[in-house]
């Protein structure tokens, strides 16, 4: 027979629960790089590491980003910033440019044009500085 007092039991499974909501993992942590972008096309949100001073001060050298994937209905802007490929580098970029939402110019917040690209090989979008 049970004698646990249901309020108790209760009061338990909540606090299991938010226990597992706070034990739940984080997007994995990477660099730009094809396992990067391989990830992103897999369609899992990932955690970047950006390097380099050429977006600041929008993002720090070292400053991690959380990145989500992209697909062909993404609506990408003018000045989101985008983890892509350039003449065959890997950049956390700025959108500075579109062309018939097709082409794509990249650039770093110094001033510095990357170059246009397809949107396929756009991986993901900027949705959180961490």
């Amino acid at each position: 027979m049970d004698n646990t007092n249901p309020s108790r039991k209760k009061q338990s499974q909540l606090q299991n629960q938010e226990k597992e909501k706070t034990n739940s993992p984080s997007p994995p942590f990477f660099r730009e790089n094809k396992i990067s972008a391989d990830h992103l096309l897999n369609g899992e949100t990932i955690i970047i590491y950006g390097f380099g001073n050429s977006m600041t001060p929008i993002l720090r050298d070292g400053q991690p980003v959380l990145v989500e994937p992209i697909n062909y209905q993404t609506k990408l802007k003018k000045n989101d910033i985008v983890f892509c490929r350039v003449c065959g580098y890997y950049y956390l970029h700025k959108i500075i440019a579109i062309k018939n939402n097709m082409s794509f110019q990249i650039g770093n917040n110094q001033g510095f044009i990357n170059g246009w690209i397809p949107r396929n090989q756009i991986y993901g979008r900027v949705i959180k500085k961490l």
